[in-house]
Formats: C-alpha cells, structure tokens, sequence
C-alpha cells in the first residue's frame, strides 16, 4: 500500500512540477514588468516630489 502511495505522489508531483515549468517563463516576465513600472512611476514620484519642494 505504501509503494503505491509514494508513486502516487512521485506522478503528481512530477505533473506539478510540469506546470510550474510551463507557467514559470511567463511568471518571471510578468514580475520584470511589474518592476520596471514600479521603477517608472518611483522616478516620477521623485521628480514631481522635487518640483513641489
């Protein structure tokens, strides 16, 4: 019962892992254009903050 318990996991956690694969380029572009807006808009935060001192 045990063996087929750790197949069970070893095969759902190999098809996880297969979805993270796939899922993981576009994670890592969306969270490089999260931060570079980020950037953006703390530049312009800094320039307008400077306009207003």
């Amino acid at each position: 019962m045990e063996k087929k318990s750790n197949k069970s996991l070893k095969e759902r956690l190999a098809v996880a892992n297969q979805k993270i694969d796939v899922q993981l380029p576009d994670l890592w572009l969306q969270a490089e254009q999260n931060l570079e807006k980020l950037e953006e808009d703390y530049h312009k935060n800094q320039i307008n903050k400077g306009i207003r001192d």
